[in-house]
C-alpha cells in the first residue's frame, strides 16, 4: 500500500500552515500584518480620548461605556466592551 503524504506529521502540518498563510486570500500574503497595522492606526487615533479617560481614573468598563455614549465605533461598528478597551491600551503600550 503506497501513501502520498509524508510520514513526518509535524512537517506536514507546518507545510499546510505555510500554504494557508501564503494563499490567504488568493495569494496576498500574511493577513495579520495588514490588520495589525490598521489596528495600530485606530489605536493611535483613539489615544487622546483614552489617555484623557485614564487621567480621570476611569475603569475599563467605564471607558467602554463612555466610548459607546460618544458614538465612537469599534472596527466592526459595534459597541465597546472592557476587553476591547484593554486591547487598544495594550497596542498603545507596545
Amino acid at each position: 500500500m503506497a501513501y502520498d503524504r509524508p510520514w513526518n506529521v509535524s512537517q506536514m502540518c507546518k507545510t499546510s500552515a505555510q500554504r494557508l498563510i501564503e494563499c490567504w486570500p488568493h495569494g496576498c500574503g500574511n493577513p495579520r500584518t495588514k490588520y495589525r497595522g490598521e489596528a495600530l492606526d485606530r489605536a493611535k487615533r483613539l489615544e487622546p480620548i483614552i489617555r484623557e479617560m485614564q487621567n480621570e481614573g476611569y475603569s475599563m468598563r467605564r471607558m467602554a461605556t463612555e466610548l459607546t455614549k460618544r458614538k465612537v465605533k469599534t472596527p466592526r461598528g459595534g459597541d465597546w466592551h472592557p476587553q476591547t478597551v484593554k486591547m487598544v491600551i495594550q497596542r498603545l503600550a507596545a
